[in-house]
């Protein structure tokens, strides 16, 4: 009896797990926030591994202006995920690449059917100790596909 709930329960975990896991990947749409601003972000999400991570995220700075970077990272056991912007996609010419690099520090959760993405990030390439590192925080939710 001892053996058939253990083995339920871990067949109940490993089903959960690997839902969660098709759960992140895709597009996330929110809100990134730098001190009084606010802006339109999307993420798109990829499990290349076991843990492993690569995105995609767009900043709109206005209607018309962007910044898209590629990203990499992981998530953990705890479904924390770190995540390393590494090379900015769009615009080519920016003027500043290093500027729109940050690093994220995010939690993927989930509250009845439906989950989210929150957490924080900061500017890479800055001291963790200069007052004028640029900080926020980020919230997310998981991109419903359009029904036509």
């Amino acid at each position: 009896m001892k053996t058939t709930i253990t083995s339920f329960f871990l067949i109940l975990f490993i089903a959960q797990t690997g839902w969660s896991q098709k759960a992140l990947e895709g597009l996330w749409t929110g809100t990134l926030t730098q001190g009084e601003s606010e802006y339109r972000y999307e993420l798109y999400i990829k499990r290349k591994k076991r843990n492993k991570l690569e995105a995609r995220s767009v900043i709109y700075l206005t209607d018309t202006t962007y910044i898209e970077m590629a990203a990499n990272g992981m998530i953990h056991s705890d479904w924390s995920i770190n995540l390393y912007d590494f090379e900015l996609v769009q615009p080519e010419d920016a003027a500043d690449e290093d500027f729109f690099i940050r690093t994220y520090q995010l939690l993927f959760r989930r509250e009845f059917n439906d989950y989210f993405i929150k957490g924080w990030w900061q500017e890479k390439e800055v001291s963790t100790m200069d007052p004028k590192r640029r900080q926020g925080y980020i919230y997310l939710e998981k991109s419903k596909p359009n029904k036509a």
